[in-house]
């Protein structure tokens, strides 16, 4: 496990400011990563892009992003959610326990999140 400098924070900390002002550079970071190749012409998706996993870092006027958590992560199409989803979360339509992930999943609960936490 890579550990983060400090000037690295987790979505889940951010001011509504900072979350409304990173919001499409970890959306952008997050289609640049379901394009990478996994296996031989396949992708990846990160099963859980809750807020607390992702870090972000403020440089000048760009945000870096980094993904976290990647326990559920797997190959999409192919990998499935656990038996053990957590039910107080508002899941994305179709993201259930047993489920086949797709970064579609990905995207949907990331901005679910995104609107959750600024309202």
């Amino acid at each position: 496990m890579e550990l983060l400098p400090e000037s690295w924070r987790v979505l889940s900390d951010l001011s509504d400011p900072e979350l409304l002002e990173s919001r499409p550079y970890v959306l952008q970071a997050l289609q640049q990563a379901h394009r990478v190749e996994v296996t031989m012409g396949t992708t990846g998706a990160h099963g859980d892009m809750r807020l607390p996993n992702m870090a972000v870092r403020l440089e000048g006027p760009q945000w870096h992003v980094r993904f976290l958590d990647f326990d559920w992560a797997g190959v999409a199409k192919e990998h499935t959610y656990p038996p053990f989803m957590n039910p107080e979360i508002t899941w994305p339509p179709g993201a259930h326990a047993y489920a086949v992930m797709i970064s579609q999943h990905d995207v949907a609960l990331l901005q679910m999140q995104f609107d959750l936490a600024v309202q």
